[in-house]
């Protein structure tokens, strides 16, 4: 994760609060450093400190770093006015919406699929940091860290999270990826949602998007660090690779039909299709 020391972070949904404690550790010890870290999650304070017995809200607070508790990044009635426009980049870390666990919970969630709800999720986040939380003065940086196994494989964030997503007339475009390496951030957790289990780190990737194009960035040292896209929005096949399956080169057409018809992609085709159709219902999002 490329990160600079300058930028004014949020952390969005950030569990135990263990990221945020490691990133502002890490400002610290960087000579002249100018950025700052606010932290937030969405328990409760009293359930945060319920829920997890080591989490870092008071050693945050004695660093001199805000928390902000019960912030729901969809839901802009939680947000404080004074964080408007107050940062160069959000960062959400290995964001999960966990299975249905009874039909009740299914049908409160208005029939829609987990897969859905995650990529709801995902392209909520990205809208409401740019129309609120990032300063349009500033790097303008969406940040969001995913895991490369399923189910966070099959939410296309390369090419489907923000199909059709603008800003102010301006696209919401995707700078590049970087590998996730948890051993970089000393002191971070990654935990089960809603338990007080760590779980095993596992290959990851943060991914940039902005509303400034990648060719025209301020900040071209940030896009040298990034690997492109390999696909553009909303066409994650093409002719020799399918990004979805991570399949290919294909060594001839009727190696690529082949995989089409694959039940493999046929099923990730299916879970675009279900997007595409949601994202027509819908005029919020």
């Amino acid at each position: 994760m490329y990160l600079d020391p300058n930028w004014r972070i949020l952390t969005v949904g950030d569990g135990d609060l263990s990221f945020s404690l490691s990133l502002n550790q890490m400002l610290a010890q960087t000579p002249d450093a100018k950025g700052l870290v606010a932290a937030s999650v969405l328990d409760q304070e009293e359930e945060l400190l319920a829920k997890y017995q080591d989490c870092a809200f008071h050693e945050l607070k004695q660093q001199g770093s805000e928390v902000f508790t019960a912030l729901d990044i969809t839901n802009s009635e939680t947000w404080p006015e004074s964080l408007k426009g107050r940062f160069d980049a959000l960062i959400f870390q290995f964001p999960l919406i966990p299975s249905f666990t009874s039909k009740e919970a299914f049908e409160k969630a208005g029939g829609l699929t987990t897969n859905l709800l995650n990529r709801r999720l995902l392209r909520l986040y990205l809208q409401h940091a740019f129309s609120f939380f990032l300063d349009p003065n500033g790097a303008q940086l969406a940040l969001i860290s995913s895991k490369d196994l399923k189910p966070y494989s099959q939410w296309d964030l390369e090419c489907g999270i923000h199909l059709d997503l603008e800003h102010q007339g301006q696209p919401v475009q995707l700078l590049g990826m970087r590998p996730f390496l948890q051993s970089d951030f000393d002191g971070y957790r990654i935990r089960n949602v809603d338990r007080d289990k760590q779980i095993r780190g596992t290959k990851g990737t943060t991914y940039y998007w902005s509303v400034k194009p990648a060719a025209s960035y301020p900040d071209q040292q940030l896009i040298e660090q990034l690997n492109p896209p390999t696909h553009p929005v909303g066409e994650p096949v093409s002719e020799h690779y399918c990004n979805w399956c991570k399949t290919g080169p294909f060594a001839s057409a009727e190696d690529r039909q082949g995989h089409l018809e694959s039940r493999r992609h046929s099923n990730m085709q299916a879970l675009d299709d279900d997007w595409r159709t949601f994202l027509k219902s819908v005029s919020d999002i």
